[in-house]
């Protein structure tokens, strides 16, 4: 005699079950990428509700699907919950080392981090020491400017994504990318001004962001900060519990 088994439905709201799958990546592994079974399994849901609901998410841009299948938090998540008080920890541990940098260099310095094939400007000084201001949150193109090269260049699979949607990838921009890992800073001179940049981990060894200033002066001049703008993106990883290579071993 076989029974009958009747699914129990679940009471939650819309709401409480795209809460639910978004809290996986907190409860699970926070800041680690989850398959669609992990996420069901963490959320409580079926797979067949959690394929819809992430589904969803990814549209809104709230989740990022990888070529691997896996998912992760997506930009436009980040950028809203960068308004609460509780994640702003990237921009707390930055802005000393901002504020030194603007006061060394006198023109402008930002925190960057990156989104697919831009870079979003989370926090800068600009102007002179005398008449310094803060620029809102803007983008713009990751190829064209110093924290974009050194993110892109240790981007990996985001990096990848970006460069896909160029046909033509940039045998120069390679270049530079690879230039930038090895450096552990990047450089782009314009008319005038010379832009460096230098990448920020995370206690997990990941680049999450970069510090970049930009100062009046000629090709000549091109190297002139890129020891402080490096040790500016050491201060800002250690303040976020990057350990280093050398202190991690002996551990």
């Amino acid at each position: 005699m076989t029974l009958a088994v009747t699914a129990v439905p679940d009471a939650r709201s819309m709401t409480s079950r795209l809460f639910a799958v978004l809290g996986a990546f907190t409860e699970a592994a926070p800041g680690r990428s989850l398959s669609l079974t992990e996420i069901a399994r963490h959320a409580g849901l079926p797979i067949s509700t959690t394929h819809r609901l992430v589904g969803e998410l990814v549209r809104c841009d709230a989740l990022d699907r990888r070529r691997d299948g896996r998912y992760t938090i997506g930009f436009r998540l980040w950028e809203i919950g960068a308004q609460t008080p509780a994640s702003q920890m990237l921009r707390t541990a930055a802005l000393p080392y901002l504020e030194d940098l603007h006061g060394l260099a006198g023109d402008d310095v930002m925190l960057a981090v990156l989104d697919t094939d831009e870079i979003v400007c989370v926090e800068s000084l600009v102007g002179h020491a005398t008449d310094r201001g803060v620029r809102p949150t803007r983008r713009a193109p990751a190829s064209g400017t110093a924290a974009g090269l050194v993110l892109l260049a240790h981007a990996g699979e985001l990096g990848m994504r970006a460069r896909a949607r160029h046909r033509d990838p940039d045998p120069l921009q390679r270049r530079r990318e690879t230039e930038a890992r090895l450096e552990g800073v990047a450089r782009i001179a314009g008319q005038g001004t010379i832009s460096v940049a230098a990448p920020i981990r995370n206690r997990d060894r990941e680049v999450v962001a970069a510090v970049a200033v930009s100062y009046a002066g000629d090709r000549a001049a091109l190297r002139a900060y890129d020891d402080v703008v490096r040790m500016a993106a050491r201060g800002i990883s250690r303040a976020l519990g990057y350990e280093g290579a050398q202190r991690r071993a002996t551990a």
